[in-house]
């Protein structure tokens, strides 16, 4: 049996070698340690003088480990810190976008699918018919290099061949009193009035007015364009060249692709929030055809009909084309209001067409959300409560009147007043459910088997975008 001295002897060599090998989650036994010793003490198999000795020494050892630990712990942080600061930050609301830490590089890609549906009531009118497409469904991506560099691809599928619609590289910067300037080079918007500019995103019924996005006034061509931005105001002007179809440049030898100059001027002159401001905005356009045909052909109340109603053709003896376009936009609060007018003048060898058109619309939000406006256009709403998290979403009532004519003298293209009624449910940011009812309030189009009919037209459109 082991003497008192000798039992004494193991225990304080084992307590030593116990509190010599502890180690960072030895914490805890080191508290351990120091009731074992206080039960040894008062059991007498440790003096007071050596539980003094190994409780000095345990408690110094808990410090070191404690110190340890804390290094330890800096050393981690600081190394998570640094592996963070070097991955990327990825945005998942209601877009997907990869962004490096400065925010000087990032990846985003971007699409849309709308998928409409049209019943009409042709009322004698064989250019209207009742259908359903696959109206958009674009595909491509943003990117931005070196915080100032920015570039835009982005096809439609939709139709039976893939469509480029944008396909563009930017330079922007900022100039003296916070304002800033953009250079953009490649096939992207032609400066020219408010609803063709604006995305198809974010407009409030199923088709633009008939004016908007059409020969007349083309929403994108190939060209170069400089934009400079103020806190309220902006000014945008570019030079352009008609976009090639089919792969052709020209029609015949003879012919030259036709070119566009465009300017828009376009300010808040009252704005005192986000939710309630005034908009104003002027744009000309200058078209040389060189020997292009020109013909302008729109539909009026379906879009999957293939016939159009609104027909004008000028052939190929255009000299030029002048345009002008006013546009004004108020919204506040709830409300909004937004009108615009654009004026032709086309010249060609006999004879001088002057061709016009306007629109007027007005919305209201049920929900008490606003239209969203931004840098002269609108963007994209947001729901105060989306649908399926407390709330059912953004509710918005809208109308709109309408005409363009393009009777004048010896060209009788048509002249077309229409009335369009809608309602627009977004449940959450990215997707809009939309119904439309359009009614052609008067047609005029002397000699053709649609004079006189007034076609209605009930669409429902399903849509989301990223």
């Amino acid at each position: 049996m082991l003497s008192h001295l000798t039992l004494k002897t193991l225990v304080s060599a084992l307590i030593i070698t116990a509190i010599s090998a502890m180690s960072l989650p030895a914490l805890a036994v080191n508290d351990a340690m120091m009731d074992l010793l206080k039960i040894l003490r008062d059991k007498g198999s440790l003096t007071q003088v050596e539980y003094d000795l190994l409780r000095n020494a345990a408690r110094a050892d808990k410090d070191k480990l404690v110190a340890a630990n804390q290094d330890i712990q800096k050393d981690l942080e600081k190394q998570i810190t640094t592996t963070t600061e070097n991955l990327p930050k990825v945005t998942l609301k209601g877009k997907f976008k990869i962004e490096s830490q400065d925010g000087a590089h990032s990846f985003q890609p971007i699409g849309r699918v709308f998928w409409d549906t049209v019943r009409v009531d042709d009322d004698g009118n064989p250019d209207e018919h009742s259908g359903s497409e696959l109206r958009r469904a674009r595909f491509g991506f943003r990117a931005q290099f070196y915080k100032n560099w920015q570039a835009k691809l982005e096809y439609d599928f939709a139709g039976s061949d893939a469509d480029l619609k944008d396909g563009w590289i930017s330079y922007n910067n900022n100039i003296a009193g916070g304002n800033s300037y953009n250079l953009k080079l490649g096939q992207h918007h032609v400066p020219f009035g408010f609803n063709t500019i604006s995305s198809s995103k974010y407009m409030s019924f199923l088709r633009r007015p008939l004016f908007a996005d059409g020969p007349l006034s083309p929403a994108r061509q190939y060209g170069a364009a400089l934009r400079m931005d103020g806190e309220r105001w902006l000014v945008h002007a570019g030079v352009f060249l008609k976009t090639p179809e089919d792969g052709e440049v020209n029609i015949d030898d003879d012919a030259e692709d036709e070119t566009t100059f465009a300017i828009r001027i376009a300010g808040t002159p009252l704005m005192t929030d986000k939710q309630h401001l005034l908009h104003v905005g002027v744009s000309y356009m200058y078209i040389q055809p060189h020997g292009d045909a020109v013909s302008v052909e729109q539909r009026i109340v379906s879009h999957v009909s293939d016939d159009k109603a609104l027909s004008a053709n000028f052939g190929t003896d255009v000299d030029d084309i002048s345009a002008f376009d006013l546009e004004a936009l108020a919204v506040w609060g709830p409300f909004h209001a937004l009108g615009e007018f654009v004026y032709w003048d086309v010249d060609d060898a006999t004879t001088d067409a002057n061709l016009s058109a306007w629109s007027l619309e007005a919305g209201w939000f049920l929900t008490g959300e606003s239209m969203k406006y931004k840098k002269g256009q609108f963007s994209g709403i947001s729901p105060n409560k989306p649908f399926m998290q407390g709330g059912l979403g953004a509710w918005q009532l809208v109308a709109r009147f309408e005409n363009m004519n393009l009777n004048d003298g010896a060209m009788v293209g048509g002249n077309a007043d229409v009335f369009t009624a809608g309602l627009n449910w977004y449940p959450v940011y990215n997707i809009r459910f939309m119904a439309n009812y359009a009614q052609v309030l008067d047609f005029k189009r002397a000699g053709d088997a649609a004079d006189g009919a007034e076609p209605a037209a009930f669409s429902l459109r399903s849509q989301v975008y990223w």
